[in-house]
């Protein structure tokens, strides 16, 4: 009996433990199926991502559409989709860069055009407005590729053709292979610049066979937000450079220097005569002659879309003026645009009509007390219409003023720049255009310096 108990007890005992095993086994079977399906939606919630990423929204291409870049303590980019061209990759969106850097050593003024394709955003062309040079990329050179995925580098081929001469004897009329490496570093970075703090971007690291190493990033919605042109600052906003310039570059100011008056030699007097005070030397304003402070070339688009403010019927009260943007193929003027038209501001007025134009009103020309300012503006017409052209002061809030000094003229038929001068009493400034008919006045470009009072 015992015999048997024991063996009746072994067996329930081996038993219970064959149980325990099979529920362990069970146990981790689960655990293991459960890891897979976790790494597996995991993967899938990663791909799915990135399917459902269309780069087209991170890249918008769009006429009219307007971003300003800051590159801090080298210059100020604005960039504007001005029209569209047909490529054989398909449409292409022409984005002209104005590029405006601090040590007003000038500005550059250049082409990119860009467009949708099969493997994704590229560029089409690249092209310098101040010299009869482009580089044309077939198909494309790549900017954003589809289906973007952290990790998958994506080798971009292309044929690069030279047409002109940019630096004399390199790569003129020449074509050549081009080999680009684009790899996609991260997706929904959060992203910080002046313009904001951006958290659904695609972030591009791009290296090509001349060493060149870049890093973009784009934000839907958006587009480029930070990279090789700096860090954007505005959206559709026309942000004059001064403006960029007064809000990031540091203010430079003049600490007084103390002049030492000499000790007197001491009396023989009980008490010593005390040494004058110090006298600080005074301060200046800094020279900044021939300085650049606002210029206007006319581009394509409405006044709005140009910083223009009309007054109807100027503050006189007359009938308003025609007014319309237009293209012109004169191009004997500076400003030229990429298809060779030049954009140009007409105003036709009748007897008793006319409007006055503001440039820049909603951020006057700040100017220092020992300055004047020149205005100069490209202009011709019918020589029977009357145009001012000036200067009106703003005062800290930015209210005009009556205080304001311009120069009256009759255009001529052919093309002349007119400069009128002006001093201000408040130190914050607003240029203006204005004509009276009948007649009709053209004008190109438009253009604001500041002097030195003492300078004829």
């Amino acid at each position: 009996m015992v015999f048997l108990t024991i063996k009746y007890c072994t067996k329930k005992t081996l038993e219970k433990s064959e149980t325990e095993d099979y529920i362990m086994n069970m146990i981790q079977k689960i655990i293991l199926a459960l890891f897979v399906l976790v790494v597996f939606a995991a993967v899938s919630a990663v791909d799915v991502k990135a399917a459902e990423i269309n780069v087209n929204d991170y890249f918008p291409l769009e006429v009219g559409r307007m971003w300003t870049y800051v590159a801090p303590g080298y210059s100020v980019v604005q960039v504007t989709v001005i029209e569209t061209r047909d490529f054989p990759a398909g449409t292409g969106y022409v984005f002209q860069k104005n590029e405006f850097y601090f040590d007003n050593s000038g500005s550059e003024k250049t082409n990119r055009v860009y467009g949708r394709t099969s493997i994704g955003v590229g560029q089409f062309e690249y092209q310098r407005l101040d010299r009869e040079y482009s580089i044309i990329y077939s198909p494309c050179l790549l900017m954003l590729p589809v289906n973007p995925r952290v990790g998958s580098p994506v080798i971009n081929s292309v044929t690069v053709t030279h047409i002109g001469e940019l630096i004399p004897g390199e790569y003129a009329y020449l074509s050549r292979p081009w080999s680009q490496n684009i790899e996609v570093i991260g997706l929904g970075e959060t992203v910080v610049v002046p313009a904001g703090t951006f958290t659904d971007t695609i972030h591009i690291h791009i290296t090509n066979d001349e060493g060149d190493d870049s890093h973009s990033w784009y934000a839907k919605g958006v587009g480029l937000i930070k990279g090789g042109l700096g860090e954007l600052i505005a959206i559709n906003e026309l942000l004059p450079p001064f403006i960029v310039r007064a809000m990031l570059t540091p203010t430079v100011t003049v600490t007084p220097t103390a002049i030492a008056t000499a000790v007197p030699t001491p009396t023989p007097t009980p008490t010593n005569t005390p040494a004058p005070a110090l006298s600080p030397s005074p301060v200046h304003s800094p020279i900044r002659e021939g300085f650049m402070l606002y210029e206007n070339d006319i581009s394509n688009g409405d006044l709005a879309a140009n910083g223009i403010t009309e007054v109807p019927g100027t503050f006189a009260g007359l009938a308003p003026a025609q007014i319309s943007i237009e293209s012109d193929g004169d191009v004997s003027t500076s400003a030229i645009n990429s298809s060779g038209q030049n954009y140009i501001l007409r105003l036709s007025a009748s007897e008793n009509s006319g409007s006055l134009l503001l440039f820049n009103l909603r951020w006057p020309l700040e100017v220092f007390s020992n300055e004047e300012v020149r205005v100069s503006v490209g202009v011709k017409g019918d020589a029977t219409a009357q145009i001012f052209i000036g200067a009106i002061d703003a005062d800290t809030n930015g209210n005009l003023t009556p205080v304001m000094e311009y120069l009256t003229t009759h255009p001529l038929r052919e093309w002349e720049t007119v400069t009128a001068s002006h001093q201000s009493r408040s130190n914050k400034v607003v240029p203006l255009i204005q004509v009276v008919g009948p007649g009709s006045v053209t004008i190109d470009k438009i253009q604001v310096r500041v002097v030195n009072k003492d300078t004829f």
